[in-house]
């Protein structure tokens, strides 16, 4: 669980630096588009600097040129009542419109500058963005490194965690047996040596054998699925014998129960687990049962590659 939340974080913060990133981008576009606003305005605001300018200078250049006369002297030289007001008019005029341009001058002037510090500041803060943008996209690579990082160590502890399961299981499974072996040594016996002349049927042999590799299904008596007394079923059946599709059963259906040291080829090894149901069986495939064919467990197919350990019987059945 500690694994899983680790990543669930991990990936958690990933895609938040992602955001985060795709914010300090789309603000650093925001930025230089601001960036270029603040320079047309700019732009602007000195082409009209300038163009003011520019008739002020040709207004003096002319005034130079033209040799115009003063203020005082434009009024003092009226010679009419009428020419005097309305030189005096014009003159007011020309004064005015002269003061209105320098003070757009100045005013323009004013503005340029603070567009001037506005573009200063929209460029540091373009600069400061993409910056941002760039740490984002780095911390958003390390987290992408940390969450992969910590699936693969997921991955790995699942491994060891399936092993381990594995290992217990199999030790279970061994203990089991050991304890089935026990038990069986106090409630299952053998036969009297009157019994021990029934003959074996090793035509089975083949039958069985002509099944490796079908799954294991618990209750399955073929033909293409077997548990393990079903697939001894399937075989004796091919003979013409119906022997019960069940461990104790076949026990007590046994007209021969042998130490498995005495199993000759088609004889059915058996083990009981001590509570009148469980157990299991196969059929042996030489002499002393050390090689056999048999459905072992779920998950698993026939198969006669297992030795005696593996399976832990303790009889072997012949069947008349």
């Amino acid at each position: 669980m500690e694994a899983e939340d680790a990543l669930a974080k991990s990936e958690e913060a990933y895609h938040k630096a992602l955001d985060d990133h795709e914010q300090a981008l789309a603000d650093h576009e925001q930025a230089l588009a601001a960036v270029e606003e603040a320079k047309e305005a700019l732009a602007e605001a000195n082409a009209r600097i300038e163009a003011g300018q520019k008739i002020l200078a040709e207004r003096a250049r002319k005034m130079y040129r033209d040799g115009q006369a003063t203020s005082f002297d434009l009024i003092l030289g009226a010679t009419t009542f009428e020419e005097f007001a309305r030189n005096w008019s014009l003159l007011a005029m020309l004064n005015d419109s002269d003061a209105d341009l320098v003070r757009t001058t100045k005013l323009e002037r004013a503005k340029a500058e603070e567009l001037k510090a506005e573009l200063e500041e929209q460029e540091a803060r373009a600069d400061e963005s993409i910056d941002e943008a760039e740490r984002v996209t780095e911390e958003a690579e390390k987290l992408k490194d940390e969450a992969e990082q910590t699936l693969l160590d997921l991955q790995e502890l699942l491994e060891q965690v399936d092993a381990e399961v594995d290992a217990l299981l199999e030790k279970a499974h061994m203990e089991r047996a050991t304890v089935a072996f026990e038990g069986s040594k106090r409630i299952y016996t053998y036969t009297s040596e009157i019994t021990r002349d029934v003959p074996s049927h090793e035509e089975v042999c083949e039958y069985a054998l002509s099944k490796k590799g079908c799954p294991y299904v618990w209750g399955a008596e073929g033909p293409d699925s077997f548990d393990c007394s079903g697939l001894v079923r399937w075989a004796y059946l091919q003979i013409g014998m119906s022997l019960p599709h069940q461990t104790e059963a076949l026990y007590h259906r046994a007209d021969a129960r042998l130490p498995v040291s005495e199993a000759r080829p088609g004889d059915v090894l058996w083990r009981g687990d001590g509570d009148g149901f469980n157990g299991h069986v196969g059929i042996a495939l030489n002499e002393g049962g050390t090689h056999y064919v048999h459905a072992p467990n779920f998950n698993t197919v026939v198969r006669d590659t297992d030795d005696l350990s593996y399976s832990g019987f303790t009889h072997c059945l012949r069947f008349v």
